[in-house]
């Protein structure tokens, strides 16, 4: 069974059973301040696009589900596996990263989960979206193919 309102995750192409709330990745650049000392106001700018962790929870089955099998496989050969994540609305997030944690819960009165953490080794590829300007002109077609500025 997979649930999380729809969206799925997938480790190499599998879509991961038992899904619960899914946090994709955080997309920043952290800030710099580049004011001189003339300057009435402080100036940044943002730098390099950084990714954060890919963290979901599931109904743990890790003696009756092939993915969950996976999932520890993975954490424990410290392999670089190819995560996507599908947005309800056809959105896709892609990339490559590896297991950083799993963490089980076994509370007395509740079903047996666990917290997955998925460290991004690459950037997120962003396929199926349009990213708009201000203008909303797009700067980035749905192919990822064309950039206009």
């Amino acid at each position: 069974m997979i649930s999380a309102h729809g969206t799925i995750v997938r480790l190499n192409g599998t879509a991961i059973a038992e899904l619960g709330t899914v946090t994709p990745p955080a997309l920043e650049r952290p800030s710099f301040d580049t004011t001189m000392r003339d300057e009435d106001d402080d100036v940044y700018r943002m730098d390099i696009r950084r990714t954060g962790l890919l963290t979901f929870e599931i109904s743990l089955l890790l003696m009756d589900d092939p993915t969950h099998q996976a999932i520890l496989a993975a954490w424990a050969a410290n392999s670089e596996d190819d995560w996507t994540v599908e947005f309800t609305d056809g959105a896709t997030w892609s990339f490559l990263g590896q297991v950083q944690a799993i963490q089980p819960s076994n509370p007395v009165d509740g079903k047996w989960s666990a917290q997955i953490a998925v460290r991004p080794t690459t950037g997120v590829d962003l396929s199926g979206l349009q990213l708009l300007t201000q203008t909303n002109v797009p700067i980035l077609t749905q192919e990822n193919e064309a950039i206009l500025l």
